[in-house]
């Protein structure tokens, strides 16, 4: 067995990461057919048993680092590095990241969080090694795992097509311009076990209309929801893209966002549905941050021209968020919405690719 390079404290043990040799080729190929096998049994066909070849695991020791997780000497995981990746990245890759592929954990440790250790190793290294940052790819139908990257600090970067499959790639980031460091948060595709969270948000019907806009139902009903996340994040074709906000540091689901009516042949969308579910979570910068990486995602993953919202012209904290972050306002609609005996005017929104790019840059 080769020596280690490095150590995973989880809560009940210790394992070792060993960086693999040639010697180590069919105990690779026996877990990438494990796992492929496994994944094929749950209906998941992102990889197959037959490309595990010797010959294809040898000619990973050309160009990646192969690390084999043990747990004293019993073989608990595995996956690779690699300092560019042309195939998934395109014209995004860059040779300062590294690149995680084959992350596998065997199944007796499957329910040990080891992959999210894995992966923080992962990134510890890349930073120590004066590497810009961790990149990753999933399949992208697999909303489960899309989530679990996201999760653990990961932000959409684009979609790839190779072999016929759509691929999401992911950039573990760790800093936000508009957020302070104590106040970072992550975007995670919403489902329908977080539906309880905007029912319990929604206090009162005028409180919902000004978060939701008016096409939802009061009090929200678990049909209306449903409806909305139904075919909902699927970056490549999906007109809605979803997401819950994580606190990072305490966990906690605190907000709620989409980007809609993802119009591709003009190249534009819209923000909605906005809202940060606990008020000790406002006036803190996260609402700003909120609606800076919906802007990031239009313009730099999806290549938007156009990227608008609608506030209400009595929301002066909202509108004051939307200029913070670069919005310019473009007209208002007299009298949109009636609240009981009540008209509501719609002040509408809009930033332009130009003008996104001046403000935040195309590589942020």
């Amino acid at each position: 067995m080769s020596k280690p390079v490095g150590m995973l404290t989880l809560p009940d043990q210790q394992l070792e990461i060993h960086l693999a040799d040639h010697e180590d080729t069919d105990l690779i190929c026996q877990m990438l057919i494990e796992a492929a096998e496994w994944m094929i049994s749950q209906g998941i066909y992102q990889w197959n048993p037959e490309q595990f070849t010797q010959e294809e695991i040898m000619s990973y020791f050309q160009y990646r680092q192969i690390y084999i997780i043990y747990a004293r000497t019993e073989a608990a995981a595995m996956f690779t590095l690699q300092q560019s990746d042309p195939d998934y990245w395109g014209m995004r890759n860059s040779k300062g990241y590294n690149y995680l592929h084959r992350l596998t954990v065997r199944r007796n440790f499957s329910n040990s969080g080891l992959g999210a250790y894995i992966i923080e190793w992962a990134a510890e290294r890349t930073r120590k090694s004066g590497g810009k940052g961790l990149r990753l790819d999933c399949l992208a139908q697999n909303l489960k795992l899309n989530g679990f990257y996201q999760k653990l600090g990961f932000r959409y970067m684009g979609t790839a097509l190779k072999n016929g499959r759509e691929y999401n790639l992911y950039e573990q980031w760790d800093t936000v311009d508009s957020s302070p460091a104590d106040d970072l948060v992550d975007f995670v595709y919403f489902n329908d076990k977080d539906i309880h969270l905007l029912q319990s948000w929604s206090a009162s019907e005028a409180f919902q209309l000004q978060w939701a806009g008016g096409r939802w139902s009061y009090p929200l009903t678990e049909e209306d929801m449903r409806a909305y996340i139904q075919d909902a994040n699927f970056p490549w074709k999906s007109d809605t893209l979803i997401f819950k906000v994580i606190h990072r540091r305490s966990k906690e689901i605190i907000g709620h966002i989409s980007l809609s009516e993802i119009d591709r042949r003009n190249r534009s969308a819209r923000i909605c549905r906005v809202i940060l579910g606990d008020p000790k979570y406002r006036g803190r910068g996260i609402g700003k941050a909120m609606i800076v990486e919906m802007l990031r995602i239009g313009f730099q993953a999806l290549n938007l021209h156009r990227v608008t919202l609608g506030v209400f012209d009595f929301n002066r904290p909202a509108i004051q968020v939307y200029l913070s972050a670069g919005f310019k306002k473009e007209g208002l609609m007299r009298e949109k919405i009636l609240y009981r005996n009540e008209y509501w005017s719609m002040l509408e929104m809009s930033m332009l690719r130009h003008e996104w790019e001046e403000l935040y840059g195309e590589d942020r």
